[in-house]
């Protein structure tokens, strides 16, 4: 990094989570986000931010069954800005998302044996990079890789 560079960097994390607990039922619901910005020389600028939520329900049916539904979202994003205010000043983007269930299931046989089962999904939607004007001096033709799923 060259002696005039600035050094921009900003920083944020936050995580919460809490459960709540009556007799047969538990619930949970957790929450984080997080998020850089800083820069390695005077033209360019990186950042990125990634959040998430889930939420889950534990029930016990009886003595010998119990299940945990979990739900969640997450999202995660990255962008490199070339902003050195010139035609060739860009955007590089790209994100993924994601939303997943699941369902764990565990029935205790007897006092040494337990049986677990469940099923889950996840759902994706990646987009894989933009390429954007940064400014209305640039000359940069945008483009877009296709989403995917």
């Amino acid at each position: 990094m060259g002696k005039d560079a600035p050094l921009l960097s900003h920083s944020t994390h936050q995580t919460v989570s809490t459960p709540y607990a009556p007799t047969i039922h538990t619930f949970y619901l957790t929450a984080y986000k997080s998020s850089d910005k800083f820069r390695l020389n005077d033209d360019t600028t990186y950042s990125y931010s990634n959040e998430n939520l889930v939420g889950k329900w534990k029930h016990n049916v009886n003595n010998k069954l119990f299940f945990t539904l979990t739900t969640g979202i997450d999202h995660y994003q990255y962008s490199v800005l070339g902003d050195q205010k010139t035609i060739k000043s860009y955007k590089l983007g790209f994100d993924i998302k994601q939303i997943q269930a699941k369902a764990d299931f565990t029935y205790n046989l007897n006092n040494t044996h337990q049986l677990s089962f469940g099923a889950g999904n996840v759902y994706y939607q990646l987009s894989p990079g933009t390429l954007s004007p940064n400014g209305k001096e640039s000359q940069i033709i945008p483009q877009n890789l296709t989403k995917e799923q």
